[in-house]
């Protein structure tokens, strides 16, 4: 079994569990580069189980960078000293930001501050609630809410996911290489599905739906604590990542509803308690940034099919090293999978 270090980990993570985009290209990551311990490992060769001490994971630098060395004749598994090992769940995160604009058409609807709270469900999903304060639509300088306090709006739990170059965002686009887009969604199961928000202004009737993605960095580079936390800035604008906000509004003037697109404008910075990188998952090892998407430590690589060479004798289950060695290069054969 492998074994990390001393970690004290609470690894922080962004991003929602459902409606994730109909791609098989991994998202962007919240994770951090681990030295690992050592660990006993049994193995089979000339017809004789052999024991061995090594560490087992898949990199040999301390960025995850470098992928280790080609295995051995002896135990046919990785031997690097660190491990990428992806964000924690159930972490909460918080975000504070400054003047927005919703640009809708029924007018600009601007506020004067943007906070949000969130809980992380993996290294690239999470559970999202924004507030807005200081709301109002500029064309009659009414306040906007769906509180109790003046020119206040809060969404609606919303989904939320790190896309990366590859991987398509609800709308179809994608990042380009080496970004990575943070992006919010009415999440089914939610309250308010399938809306972001409803709130009014002056007595006139909004409704929020659709997705919009943000860029997210820096990207493919730890971030240290400063004031206890770490620090990562989303950009939404028009041209930036993805935009497919719909408003739907009551027009008193023609006394009917319409619904038109939306643009969301403003910037925001996430602060997460815990020293992390976001990572680009889809590089090559060997590259600027690993491939994510590792499953966490202690987690088994079983036998499906045939038994595999040397490892006949080890019954249904591998150490974790050889298995993640047999898993990544075999999986196509059918013959391993993890479990």
């Amino acid at each position: 079994m492998k074994r990390i270090g001393t970690l004290g980990l609470c690894l922080a993570a962004v991003l929602a569990s459902s409606a994730v985009a109909g791609s098989t290209a991994q998202a962007g990551e919240f994770g951090k580069c681990l030295k690992l311990t050592k660990v006993s490992v049994e193995y089979e060769y000339k017809q004789k189980v052999k024991r061995k001490n090594i560490r087992d994971g898949l990199y040999s630098d301390k960025e995850c960078t470098k992928a280790a060395p080609e295995p051995g004749a002896y135990y046919p598994g990785p031997e690097g000293k660190y491990e990428w090992v992806s964000a924690a769940p159930e972490i909460k995160y918080s975000s504070q930001g400054g003047e927005s604009v919703l640009r809708t058409a029924a007018g600009e609807i601007t506020s004067d501050e943007t906070i949000a709270k969130g809980e992380f469900t993996s290294g690239n999903t999470g559970i999202d609630q924004l507030t807005f304060k200081g709301a109002e639509l500029s064309l009659t300088q009414e306040p906007c809410e769906n509180t109790a306090n003046q020119g206040e709006i809060v969404t609606f739990p919303l989904g939320s996911q790190l896309l990366d170059h590859g991987t398509k965002g609800l709308a179809g686009r994608e990042p380009k290489e080496g970004e990575t887009w943070f992006e919010l969604f009415p999440s089914e199961g939610q309250p308010g599905y399938p809306y972001l928000a409803e709130f009014e202004c002056g007595g006139i009737p909004f409704s929020l739906s659709g997705s919009v993605s943000g860029k997210l960095g820096p990207v493919d580079s730890p971030v240290k604590l400063k004031r206890g936390v770490a620090r990562f800035t989303t950009k939404f604008a028009e041209s930036v990542g993805e935009q497919d906000l719909e408003t739907t509004f009551y027009d008193p003037i023609k006394s009917e509803y319409q619904t038109a697109p939306a643009v969301f404008v403003g910037e925001d910075t996430l602060a997460i308690a815990e020293e992390l990188e976001l990572r680009a998952c889809n590089a090559k090892v060997g590259e600027k940034a690993p491939v994510c998407g590792v499953p966490p430590a202690g987690e088994t690589c079983t036998r499906v099919g045939k038994p595999n060479g040397s490892f006949a004798a080890m019954g249904q289950e591998s150490p974790v090293g050889s298995g993640r060695f047999l898993c990544e290069h075999l999986q196509k054969e059918g013959e391993w999978a993890y479990g």
